[in-house]
Order: C-alpha cells, then structure tokens, then sequence
C-alpha cells in the first residue's frame, strides 16, 4: 500500500517493514558498508557463502579464503569476537536498501526536529499523525 499524505505541509510516507531480516541464501549478494574505520573503500559487495544458527558467513573475495567474515545472524553486523576485527562491516540486503535507510533516517531526525522545535497547532493534525504511526506498526 503506497500513500502520500500532507499535512502542514510535511509529506509522510508509510515506513517499509524492515527487510534486512530476509532469509538468507548462500551465494546470496549483499552490501556492506563500514562502520568502523570509513577511510579509502567505505563499501562494497559480500557473497554469503555459510550459514548457521547465530552467525552467516559472508566473502568480499570467493578466491580467497581468508577473505571470509562472520556475521551476526539478529542484525547482520561483523562479529567482533570471532578476530580483532580492523575494520567493522554491516551488511544491506542492496546497495538501495542501505541508501532507503540513510533517507529514512534522515527524515526522521527532520521530523523528530521539527516536533522539537514547533510541534503540531491543530488536534486534527496530531490524531491524523497518529493513525499513520499505528497503520505502519501494524504493517511489522
């Protein structure tokens, strides 16, 4: 369901599920982004190639071996504990999916700053913000 709404001139767009808790495949492509350490290569592709009950497997180099990482499975961050890591990486299900969420978060912090600083004159507005925050809960 795709809607758009103003109200005071603020567009709001339902909030997708979040999606990156999709089933993982091996040989499933993902994009990784560092969160650790950002200098020179801030990101690129991983392949899954293992899976397990807590932890996925994921290589930016299939010819390589030691190129492979291990993931937590509940948020699809780099494990630190399984080496000190140099680096720390978070996968995406896409290089768009990752980019949807830096939008989103953006406008969050927009809306979360304007509710701040000036917040909503009519209770219309409010109770019409509200609907929109319980249909998107029930969408998860």
């Amino acid at each position: 369901m795709v809607f758009i709404k103003n109200i005071n001139n603020i567009t709001l767009l339902p909030l997708k599920k979040e999606s990156n808790m999709k089933k993982l495949e091996v040989g499933q492509v993902l994009w990784g982004v560092k969160i650790k350490n950002r200098p020179k290569e801030a990101s690129k592709s991983f392949t899954v190639t293992k899976i397990g009950r807590q932890y996925f497997y994921a290589s930016d180099n299939l010819q390589y071996e030691h190129c492979t990482v291990r993931f937590r499975r509940q948020d699809w961050v780099q494990d630190e504990s399984a080496i000190y890591p140099v680096e720390e990486w978070q996968l995406y299900e896409s290089e768009k999916h990752y980019n949807e969420m830096i939008e989103l978060g953006n406008k969050n912090k927009g809306l979360e700053a304007f509710f701040r600083q000036t917040g909503c004159k009519k209770l219309e507005t409010v109770n019409e913000i509200l609907d929109l925050i319980k249909e998107d809960q029930n969408d998860k």
